[in-house]
């Protein structure tokens, strides 16, 4: 009795441990989520990571420097996200930002999906020493979606990027029941965004 009560007594503070990293991985994501809900891109910015702030690093030199025939050669995904940048914000808006600033931006400025984060909560999470992963729940059910946590400074951070490949597959999916071209149907996703025609400055580099 007393040497199982001595595992115990060892176990139990891993136990209470893997609690608390897993309360503080649930509370990244909630308070990311509710930033993204309220507009407020100051505080969302500071629950993800630097590897998120990094791709939106390249998707600013993106933006300022790619033509059409450069942008050619970027994935489906990336080029969404330069031309939706392109579309709804302005030189004026991006003049001296940097990915940090962008990401802030394009929360402000709503090209960061609300409706993706409605009635949502993160379910069961799996840790890793610095890395997480929790499953996604809507109105407290269970979807096939996965997000991925890392730990910086001793924080936990999300990792967006982690998300782009379902995001991609289920865009590749939509392209092929509108049948149009590639570059045809990324213009109507632009315009259903804010409902705005995109114009022909949006294969233009934004120097």
């Amino acid at each position: 009795m007393k040497r199982v009560l001595t595992i115990v007594a060892l176990l139990f503070p891993l136990w209470v441990f893997a609690q608390n990293e897993t309360n503080e991985v649930k509370k990244c994501f909630g308070f990311y989520r509710d930033a993204i809900l309220q507009d407020r891109g100051g505080d969302a910015v500071n629950f993800v990571d630097s590897k998120t702030i990094n791709y939106y690093n390249e998707v600013l030199q993106h933006v300022r420097n790619d033509d059409s025939i450069k942008l050619q050669h970027l994935s489906l995904f990336d080029r969404l996200m330069v031309l939706s940048v392109r579309h709804q914000l302005t030189k004026k808006e991006l003049q001296g930002k940097d990915g940090k600033g962008l990401f802030t931006l394009s929360v402000q400025k709503g090209l960061i999906s609300k409706a993706s984060l409605q009635g949502t909560d993160l379910g069961e999470v799996t840790i890793d020493k610095v890395s997480a992963r929790g499953q996604m729940l809507v109105n407290k059910q269970k979807t096939p979606v996965f997000m991925n946590f890392y730990k910086e400074n001793n924080v936990w951070k999300m990792n967006l990027t982690s998300t782009f490949e379902q995001t991609t597959e289920s865009i590749q999916r939509m392209l092929k029941r509108s049948k149009k071209s590639e570059n045809e149907f990324l213009l109507v996703l632009l315009k259903s965004a804010n409902n705005l025609e995109p114009t022909r400055n949006i294969w233009k580099p934004l120097l």
